[in-house]
């Protein structure tokens, strides 16, 4: 099966989440921009083999949602880490930059990679 490729591209002003990856396998997102989008910049879930190199994400913004009751996280990139449970093999982030993810009050983060266990070498985060 062959791979599917985003480069060179950029993305500005998304209204929502500006690239999301899911249930899929032999993606690369390379050398693209993502300007201000909201929630997350991108979103890796339940996928393999998938390669996210030399991108920047700038500026994602929180939802101005009107109930919060279970929090609603921001990142720029997550791999992986927004549902309990959820898995991925295979991944690779590596030479990108987040910058200015609006703070929630909940859970902020530039990056959202699953956890492994201590002295586990095998497993690739980034």
């Amino acid at each position: 099966m062959g791979t599917s490729r985003v480069s060179n591209s950029s993305i500005h002003q998304s209204q929502g989440v500006a690239i999301e990856i899911k249930e899929s396998k032999n993606i690369i997102i390379e050398t693209t921009n993502i300007f201000v989008a909201f929630k997350f910049g991108i979103n890796i879930v339940t996928s393999n083999n998938i390669t996210i190199d030399r991108n920047w994400v700038v500026g994602i913004l929180f939802r101005q949602l009107a109930a919060l009751t279970a929090g609603d996280p921001n990142a720029g990139i997550v791999m992986c880490g927004e549902k309990k449970g959820d898995k991925c093999s295979d991944v690779r982030l590596t030479n990108n930059v987040v910058a200015s993810v609006e703070d929630t009050g909940v859970d902020t983060t530039g990056y959202t990679v699953p956890n492994h266990k201590c002295g586990d070498y095998k497993t690739v985060v980034f």
